[in-house]
């Protein structure tokens, strides 16, 4: 997938923590099927789908938006969960270089 998405952050600007996924953050969690999922990240193609949920769920309140461009090189993705909620497996360094506040 080429394009804009759109990712949760905790602070004022993206930071290379915004983008660690699950199974990096929680090594020792039992994924199950999901463990491949786990590895991704979940970006949204829609501002307004990241924006509700930022609003509906307790654990999200307080961040906010950042939008960046992905291109082929940046990794795969896969449309899961939503119509508009994407997994991202990151193939770059520093993926928070990519990303701005919105």
């Amino acid at each position: 997938m080429e394009g804009a998405v759109y990712r949760a952050i905790e602070g004022k600007t993206p930071q290379k923590s915004d983008f660690e996924p699950q199974k990096l953050r929680m090594p020792s969690s039992n994924f199950g099927n999901n463990e491949c999922l786990a590895c991704g990240l979940s970006v949204f193609e829609d501002l307004k789908e990241i924006e509700t949920r930022i609003k509906r769920y307790r654990s999200w309140r307080g961040r906010r938006a950042s939008r960046g461009v992905l291109t082929l090189e940046c990794g795969d993705t896969l449309s899961t969960g939503s119509q508009k909620h994407l997994t991202w497996w990151v193939a770059i360094e520093d993926p928070q270089d990519l990303f701005e506040a919105v």
